[in-house]
């Protein structure tokens, strides 16, 4: 009786600790679903936009700060550079950021390459902070070997 009932128990905790590890295994495959479905470049008049902060948000509250990558054209980076409040146009009409940023600065680069010649285009790295303003930094992309 008492070699039954370790049996049985022994049987009901296998039962038991297998489908926990199959919840736990489903669970894990629909996050990363999920995970890499908001990871998505998406292509803004001719500048890819990745929403990082999407990824992080694990509810419906907001966590700062808030990352967001855009990949631009080196005449874009310029004429971001040259005048910010374009950039933060661009950001507050395409939605890059739940809320609308207040300011776009201050901004960090890298300006160049170990080549010295002109990338063909830029990463740009955007912090948007809980007070809505953003700040930038940049690197050159590197041009493809040929």
């Amino acid at each position: 009786m008492k070699r039954r009932m370790m049996v049985g128990l022994f049987a009901g905790s296998l039962l038991l600790l297998l489908q926990g590890n199959r919840s736990v295994s489903a669970q894990q495959q629909t996050s990363q679903k999920d995970y890499s479905q908001s990871l998505q470049w998406e292509t803004v008049e001719n500048i890819k936009v990745l929403r990082v902060w999407k990824s992080t948000r694990t509810s419906d509250m907001k966590e700062y700060p808030q990352i967001a990558l855009a990949q631009v054209s080196d005449p874009d980076f310029q004429k971001f550079v040259q005048n910010p409040d374009l950039l933060k146009t661009f950001v507050n009409a395409h939605n890059v950021f739940p809320d609308p940023i207040n300011t776009a600065g201050p901004w960090a680069s890298l300006m160049t390459t170990n080549d010295h010649v002109d990338p063909p285009g830029w990463l740009l790295t955007f912090s948007h902070s809980k007070a809505s303003n953003m700040s930038i930094t940049s690197q050159p992309l590197i041009p493809d070997s040929k």
